[in-house]
């Protein structure tokens, strides 16, 4: 019988793909509920680094359209930015809560 650490990453990572539906299914029957908030919460919470990308071009483009203009449109880029801060906060918030959907997971499952 070989010890984890003379198995080979690849059959590591194989094992985990293989008994991960299993583990779902282990935890859906714990807390269905809860594991729908958490996915819920870390599908949005992958999605906030490309709006946060995204609002960081539109600054951008914003400031190289203003660059040779002798009336800056400060109202379009402080809106950006408010954009910018609100998604940063939202991401800050998503964390928080996946920290505690997780927790409250474990708790159930165990």
């Amino acid at each position: 019988m070989a010890t984890t650490r003379n198995t080979k990453p690849k059959t590591r990572f194989l094992d985990v793909v293989a008994n991960t539906p299993r583990l779902l299914h282990l935890v859906w029957r714990a807390a269905p509920l809860w594991l729908l908030i958490n996915l819920g919460i870390t599908l949005s919470g992958a999605l906030m680094p490309v709006t946060q990308l995204y609002i960081n071009k539109l600054i951008v483009d914003q400031v190289v359209q203003d660059v040779g203009r002798s009336l800056v449109d400060w109202n379009a880029l402080m809106v950006l930015v408010g954009f910018g801060l609100g998604v940063t906060l939202i991401q800050v918030g998503l964390s928080q809560a996946s920290n505690y959907t997780s927790l409250v997971l474990s708790d159930r499952f165990t």
